[in-house]
C-alpha cells in the first residue's frame, strides 16, 4: 500500500540523537539484519532446534531506529512479530513460552534463543546487502501485542500488516502531516499508540521521524529550531506540561499535538488551548480497537468525539456498552468496555468504563491482576487495589496477612516489609505502575453482606 520508492535515496527519515539518518542507510540496515535473521534459522536447523513456521519472534528495543530496523526485517522475512506490554521478566516469560526467539535489546540477561546472539560480519562490499532495491512496505503478515484484558489474564491481540495499513491510510487522510514536517514524541513505540502514530504513519509518508523526549524543558529545544512540528504526546505529559508551560512561546511551531492512550480531562485540554492559543487533538481506541475516533475541546460544553471514516458504532440497550464494527479489527461486531451515547450516526459522548482496567503515565493496569499477582506472596492473604484519582491518578493497596505475613510485619520495619511486596509485584509491573500508599490488616473489611464496601476501604488512608 505505501512506497518509498518516490524518495531520493538521500532523504531524511530520522533525525535521532542529533544524527540524521536517510532511505538509503536505513533499507541497507534492514538488508544487513534479514541476513543476521537467515544465519539465526540456519544455525537453529544445525543445532536441530524445532522452529515453528513462520518463526514467531519477541520484538523490544528502546531505541526507536533499531526498533525498526527489527521490525521491517522480520517482517520482510515473513516472520509473526510480538511486542511485550513492558520488559519485565514475567512479562516476557509469558511470551516465550509460546514463541521462537527474542529480538533487541534488554536491561538484564535472557536465557531465551535471540538473534542478537548470532555472529554477522557486515561487509561493505556485498552488493545485495548494501543495494537499496527490492524494498517493499510490508502488507502481509502478521504482528501480536500484549495486553491486559479484562479478567487481568494477559491478552493477546493480533493485527495483520493490512489491517494496519488501513488505519495508517485513515490517519494520513484525516490530519494530512506533511513530508517536510518533523514528527518528535514523548511516548514509545513499543506500544500501538506510538508505533502508529510515532513510528509507521511518518514514515509510510516520508516525514522525518525525531528523538522521544521525556520533559517539557527537550521539546522546547526541539521546537526552537523547527517551525513546524507535529508532537505525539500523553494526558500523563500533557498534564504536566500545565504547571509550567514552557512551549507556550513556541505554540506556532506546532502542527499538531496528538494525545492518547488514555482520556485526557476536558479541563486540562481547555487549560492547555488557552495556553498555547492550540487546540490538544484526542484520539480515542485501544490496541484491541485501534484507533476509533478524535476531537478537541476548546470549552465547556465538551466536544463529541468524531469517528474515523469507515468506523460504525451502536449501544447495547441495557448495559450502554458501545459496539465497534472497524475495517481494522478481525472481529465483525465487538463490544467495548466503554459506555456511550450516540447524539449522530457519527459522533458520540463516553460515559465511563465497566471493567477494572486503569492507565498510570499512559501505561495500562488490571486491578485484579495485580491482586492476583499479590495473593501469590506467602505473606499475604488476600489484597484490594484502590484507585485513587485526581491531579494525578495512583493506587492503594489493602492487604490482609498471613501468619507468617504478620510475623514478618512484626521483625521488619514498615519500609523492608513494604519493598518485599514491592519487589514481588515489579516481576509483573513496571515501577511507575505500582501502589503508592499500603495498609495491612488481619482481615479485609467485609460488611455483613460479605462484600467490600470501597468507602471502607478508602477511610484507612484517610
Amino acid at each position: 500500500m505505501f512506497d518509498l520508492t518516490h524518495l531520493a535515496n538521500s532523504h531524511r527519515l530520522f533525525f535521532l540523537n542529533g544524527n540524521d539518518i536517510s532511505l538509503n542507510e536505513f533499507i541497507i540496515d534492514i538488508n544487513h539484519y534479514r541476513a543476521k535473521i537467515r544465519n539465526f534459522k540456519k544455525a537453529q536447523s544445525s543445532a536441530n532446534q524445532l522452529i515453528n513456521t513462520p518463526l514467531k519472534v519477541v520484538l523490544y528495543h528502546s531505541d526507536t531506529y533499531q526498533f525498526s530496523i527489527r521490525l521491517f526485517a522480520l517482517s520482510a522475512e515473513s516472520i509473526d512479530v510480538y511486542f511485550p506490554s513492558n520488559s519485565q521478566i514475567q512479562t516476557l516469560d509469558s511470551l516465550f513460552a509460546t514463541t521462537d526467539a527474542f529480538s533487541g535489546e534488554l536491561g538484564h540477561e535472557i536465557t531465551f534463543p535471540s538473534i542478537e546472539s548470532v555472529d554477522f560480519e557486515r561487509k561493505s562490499d556485498n552488493p545485495q546487502l548494501n543495494s537499496t532495491s527490492g524494498f517493499s512496505w510490508p502488507d502481509s503478515g502478521d504482528l501480536y501485542f500484549s495486553t491486559s484484558g479484562s479478567t487481568g489474564d494477559a491478552k493477546i491481540i493480533h493485527k495483520s500488516w493490512q489491517q494496519i495499513n488501513l488505519e495508517l491510510a485513515q490517519l494520513q487522510n484525516v490530519f494530512n502531516i506533511k513530508r517536510y514536517e518533523k514528527l518528535i514524541a514523548t511516548v514509545s513505540h513499543q506500544h500501538i499508540y506510538g508505533l502508529l502514530f510515532r513510528l509507521l504513519w511518518p514514515l509510510s509518508n516520508g516525514t522525518l521521524i525525531s528523538d522521544t523526549f521525556e520533559y517539557p524543558e527537550h521539546v522546547k529545544s526541539a521546537l526552537q529550531s523547527d517551525k513546524k512540528v507535529a508532537l505525539i504526546s500523553s494526558p500523563a505529559f500533557l498534564k504536566r506540561l500545565i504547571n509550567d508551560n514552557v512551549l507556550a512561546a513556541y505554540s506556532n511551531h506546532f502542527s499538531y499535538i496528538f494525545s492518547s492512550g488514555g482520556l485526557l480531562a476536558d479541563d486540562i485540554a481547555i487549560h492547555l488551548n488557552q495556553q498555547l492559543d492550540f487546540p490538544i487533538t484526542q484520539v480515542y481506541g485501544s490496541t484491541e480497537t485501534g484507533g476509533i475516533a478524535y476531537r478537541q475541546v476548546d470549552s465547556l460544553p465538551a466536544s463529541h468525539w468524531q469517528t474515523f471514516k469507515g468506523i460504525t458504532l451502536s449501544v447495547e440497550a441495557q448495559s450502554k456498552r458501545l459496539i465497534l464494527q472497524s475495517p481494522w479489527v478481525s472481529d465483525s461486531s465487538m463490544l467495548l468496555d466503554d459506555m456511550g451515547e450516540l447524539t449522530s450516526a457519527t459522533e458520540f459522548t463516553l460515559q465511563g468504563r465497566i471493567d477494572r482496567n486503569v492507565k498510570l503515565e499512559e501505561k495500562r493496569v488490571n486491578l485484579s491482576a495485580m491482586e492476583q499477582v499479590a495473593n501469590e506472596h506467602c505473606w499475604i492473604n488476600e489484597s484490594r487495589i484502590l484507585l485513587k484519582t485526581g491531579k494525578r491518578d495512583v493506587l492503594f493497596a489493602v492487604l490482609s496477612l498471613t501468619e507468617l505475613g504478620l510475623v514478618k510485619r512484626d521483625e521488619l520495619t514498615t519500609i523492608a516489609f513494604t519493598r518485599e511486596i514491592k519487589n514481588h509485584l515489579l516481576g509483573k509491573f513496571e515501577l511507575v505502575c505500582l501502589p503508592k500508599k499500603w495498609r495491612y490488616l488481619t482481615e479485609l473489611p467485609y460488611n455483613s453482606q460479605g462484600k467490600l464496601v470501597q468507602r471502607e476501604l478508602e477511610k484507612l488512608f484517610e
